[in-house]
């Protein structure tokens, strides 16, 4: 789930809590667990819309005002900046505070919208940060005017942000998730300053140093050697989109694609629908293949490649249709087998009145971890709920759910209920009046115990 931290002094003080959560509620933002640590708070939100609220201008000076000052995280920081390439030198050569007031003077929706203006040293390329995702992505769509010229779209491209698989129990980067460390469910180390006698929401430490690398910064700091390291990996593993071979090799196994590379799917589904679309004009044209993807390509903002050879198209379509239906033909074949076998079992049910149970998989209890989940009085449980269904309406702040076990992330406890890995026993469901319910879900009420018994109302299973 999307974090923010906010630093601000005292943050043991309660009124200050109470204060910080009265600001962001007001400006129509919940939060879903709020954490104070030595420095500040991190605030953890329900969806990237509520992040970039707390980023609006009356939202921050609100908060500044009150001793809060929020620090944009690195992946929103990557969908409000922009990098130009092959910048002319007509407008490279211009001061950044030239190249900004220009930009604002010829593009109207960039008014009051612009943060910074970088310019990458020995090169043509100018990194531009909005105030806003929104206006990032209309620069992507209309290209930008400055200096009696024009970029067009196509040389611009929104700057990435790759996420590094961290291990939030021993921070181990690139190598398992938290829920498959391990390590035991009690082991402590801080991120901050590498002690493993408390967490990094108890760390007093003013000096810093990495697990990682033992490096004088936090281990979760960019400035880290070692996640340097593996971003710049995944860097040039993404670099292989940019080849005719790289994307049509990673284009025929969508599984392995995504198990080696950082693109997500909405990317690589449409340069697949790029290729299919060059690939059938390729047909009825034969030879315009390099040309049709080209323009394909830069009509949708994805750098043009160059093809060594024009491919035989109408042979790769034939083929790709052939394995459609032999995987048809497969599918039906285990359908059938599947329902012999179901009316086997049945015959032999009927014949001797018992049939063998499956042995159950060892699930975790929701009592293990102590969890509950509360709905209000006016709102009240639905008579049929399946678990899809409750991870969508707590997603949509409608229940929410708390939890005693502190090894377990929210998205982790989320996807173990989603995929029903957690038995739900009765005493987990609970209703609470309105406003209890209200306070639980703009943080008031610590969510990492639950209710006193006289104020939870359990809900009661037909069997």
């Amino acid at each position: 789930m999307p974090r923010i931290k906010i630093k601000s002094s005292d943050s043991k003080d309660p009124r200050k809590k109470s204060g910080l959560l009265a600001i962001l509620s007001n400006n129509d933002i919940y939060v879903t667990k709020l954490i104070p640590v030595s420095d500040g708070y991190v605030i953890i939100t329900s969806n990237d819309e509520d992040l970039d609220k707390v980023f609006q201008q009356k939202t921050t000076s609100e908060l500044n005002e009150n001793d809060f000052y929020p620090l944009i995280p690195p992946e929103l920081r990557a969908k409000r900046s922009v990098i130009v390439f092959n910048v002319d030198p007509h407008i490279f050569n211009n001061e950044e505070q030239e190249i900004q007031d220009e930009l604002q003077e010829h593009n109207e929706w960039v008014k009051n919208n612009l943060s910074s203006i970088y310019k990458f040293p020995n090169s043509k390329t100018l990194k531009i940060t909005f105030s806003q995702a929104a206006t990032a992505l209309k620069a992507l769509d209309t290209g930008l005017k400055m200096f009696q010229m024009s970029i067009p779209k196509h040389r611009i491209q929104q700057e990435k942000f790759y996420q590094l698989q961290t291990c939030f129990r021993c921070y181990a980067i690139e190598d398992h998730h938290t829920n498959a460390c391990p390590l035991d469910r009690d082991y402590k180390v801080c991120s901050e300053c590498a002690d493993q006698d408390h967490s990094w929401k108890d760390c007093k430490n003013t000096k810093k140093k990495c697990i990682n690398c033992k490096g004088d910064h936090r281990t979760l700091s960019m400035t880290c050697p070692m996640r340097k390291t593996a971003i710049k990996e995944k860097r040039e593993m993404n670099k292989n989109i940019n080849t005719y071979a790289g994307a049509a090799k990673n284009t025929a196994s969508t599984q392995s694609f995504s198990a080696h590379t950082n693109i997500d799917k909405d990317l690589h589904l449409k340069i697949y629908s790029c290729m299919l679309h060059a690939h059938i004009m390729n047909i009825s044209e034969p030879g315009c293949f390099e040309a049709e993807l080209n323009a394909t390509f830069t009509a949708n903002n994805l750098p043009t490649i160059k093809i060594p050879r024009t491919p035989k198209s109408d042979l790769l379509i034939k083929k790709l249709t052939e394995e459609e239906e032999k995987t048809v033909t497969d599918t039906e074949i285990t359908i059938k087998r599947t329902q012999d076998g179901n009316n086997k079992k049945q015959d032999t049910y009927q014949e001797t009145g018992t049939i063998e149970k499956p042995k159950s998989k060892n699930r975790l209890h929701s009592g293990d971890i102590k969890l509950h989940i509360y709905t209000s009085e006016s709102t009240r449980w639905p008579p049929h709920l399946s678990p899809t269904d409750l991870v969508k309406n707590i997603r949509e702040n409608k229940f929410k759910f708390t939890y005693s076990d502190q090894s377990f992330e929210d998205s982790e406890i989320l996807h173990l209920i989603e995929f029903n890995e957690i038995k739900m026993e009765e005493s987990c469901w609970c209703i609470v009046e309105d406003s209890v319910f209200r306070k639980i879900r703009s943080g008031q009420i610590n969510d990492k115990s639950p209710l006193p018994k006289d104020l939870r109302r359990h809900r009661k299973f037909s069997k």
